[in-house]
This record gives structure tokens, C-alpha cells and sequence, in this order.
């Protein structure tokens, strides 16, 4: 059986997110050359748009792309979760304490604070989902208290830290594969 599309969007979303905390890893523990960072090279065909000779770029600068790639990634990968949810559940409900609902109204409001400052996430908590969601997942309970985000700077701190944050990831890839499979 072919894997449904909303599926296939949150798993191509997961491994770029992957590569991303990979890329940083690497650059973190300089295993990666600087090198290819600062040659010029044509985009696509021959003939495409150019990216230009950087000579002066180093590690530093490296860390501060490699911390940017990481946050687009997540802000893709709360999206196509998002919209997963969106194309199964229909209609959101964020006063349901039950399991799927409450996984999707924390990705739609982590979708929500990348949405107009992804390089520079804020929380923008809509008055409905302004309580406090905990969820069990696999090795983490994550739980956020909404009611006190709104306006400030997202950390991965506030929902519990990367671990927290590639269970909720996921689990929201399972409940999404079950609820297609039973459509």
C-alpha cells in the first residue's frame, strides 16, 4: 500500500530536520571543511543564478546557517504536521484533553510562532489555546503552559528540549499513520 501523502510530507519533514541537527553536529565538532562554503557555484543549469565567492567565511558563520537551517526545518516540519492533522482530524479543538488533539494544538501553536519570525520564533498564542497541554509520549511527558507564552521568544526550553521535542514529533507522525489507515 502507497503511503499517504500527508504521511510522506511529515517524514520528508523529520529527515530535514535530521540532516539539519546532523549539519550543525558536524559543524559544531568542526568535522565538516569550511571550503565548499566559500567557492562560487552556479545554481541548477548552466547559466542559473550564481552564488558568489565568500572567501572570509568560517566556522562562526557556519554555526550561526547551521542554527537557521535547524529552526526553517522545525518550522517546516510543525507545518506539514499541521496540515496532516488539518486533512485528518477536519477541525481543531484545543479545549480536548484527548491525545491527538492536544499533539496537534501544541505543533499548530509551535507552527504559529514561526509563522511571521521564523529566524526569530515568538509565540503567538491565539485566546483559545491559552491553557496549560501535557502529553505523554513515548519517554517524555511534554508539557507547555500556554497561558503565559504569548509574545515571548520560542526556546526549546518551554516545551521541554530537543528530546521532548522529536517525540512529540514523533508521535504526531504515528497518530497521523493510524488515522489515515482508518479513513
Amino acid at each position: 500500500m502507497e503511503k499517504h501523502q500527508s504521511v510522506l510530507k511529515i517524514e520528508r519533514s523529520i529527515d530535514a530536520l535530521k540532516t539539519a541537527f546532523r549539519f550543525n553536529y558536524a559543524i559544531m565538532n568542526e568535522t565538516i571543511p569550511v571550503e565548499p562554503f566559500r567557492v562560487a557555484l552556479t545554481v541548477g543549469s548552466v547559466g542559473g543564478p550564481q552564488i558568489v565567492e565568500e572567501p572570509d567565511i568560517d566556522y562562526s558563520n557556519l554555526i550561526v546557517d547551521g542554527q537557521n537551517i535547524q529552526v526553517f526545518t522545525l518550522a517546516c516540519c510543525c507545518i506539514a504536521i499541521d496540515e496532516a492533522f488539518g486533512s485528518t482530524l477536519k477541525q481543531r479543538n484545543p479545549a480536548s484533553d484527548m491525545r491527538e488533539y492536544v499533539a496537534w494544538s501544541i505543533i499548530y501553536q509551535l507552527r504559529n510562532a514561526f509563522a511571521h519570525t521564523p529566524l526569530t520564533p515568538k509565540w503567538d498564542v491565539k485566546k483559545t489555546y491559552k491553557r496549560e497541554y501535557s502529553l505523554k509520549l513515548f519517554s517524555q511527558i511534554i508539557s507547555v503552559d500556554l497561558t503565559e507564552l504569548d509574545g515571548q521568544d520560542f526556546n526549546l526550553d518551554q516545551i521541554g528540549g530537543v528530546l521532548s521535542l522529536f517525540e512529540l514529533i514523533e508521535y504526531c507522525k504515528q497518530t497521523v499513520s493510524k488515522l489515515v489507515a482508518n479513513q
